[in-house]
């Protein structure tokens, strides 16, 4: 598949018509909702990235990089525009081996650590709901 700016820009529109549209459900429901970024260890530095971008010769680790990116912040910006919690375990786990075990799948300690960031603002959340 070629990736062209006009392919990128496409699915970042379609992505973001999806979560807005699940956000209106959600309200429409009175149901709260919550956004997440995807944590990963999409880093020019991690050799495990760098050797999973290769699979794909016609779309640079940059590139693959640059779009990861995008998508996880059009989920910052539809949260900040919607007025909704935002979980970002994009920013809040390190990069790191210790805690995926490939570049987007946690390990053991992964999900324990994901759990220590997303608890609290759960918890946050239920309380200002039941204020």
């Amino acid at each position: 598949i070629e990736i062209s700016k006009d392919n990128i820009d496409h699915m970042l529109e379609l992505f973001e018509r999806s979560l807005r549209l699940q956000i209106s459900i959600c309200k429409i429901w009175d149901i709260e909702p919550i956004l997440m970024t995807q944590f990963n260890r999409i880093n020019l530095n991690d050799q495990l990235f760098l050797k999973f971008s290769k699979q794909f010769p016609e779309t640079s680790a940059i590139q693959i990089m640059g779009i990861y990116n995008s998508f996880n912040d059009l989920i910052r910006k539809v949260a900040k525009d919607s007025n909704i919690t935002l979980i970002d375990l994009d920013k809040n786990l390190p990069k790191e081996s210790m805690y995926m075990y490939d570049i987007v799948h946690l390990n053991d300690d992964g999900s324990t650590e994901v759990f220590e960031i997303i608890y609290p603002k759960l918890v946050d959340v239920l309380v200002n709901l039941e204020g």
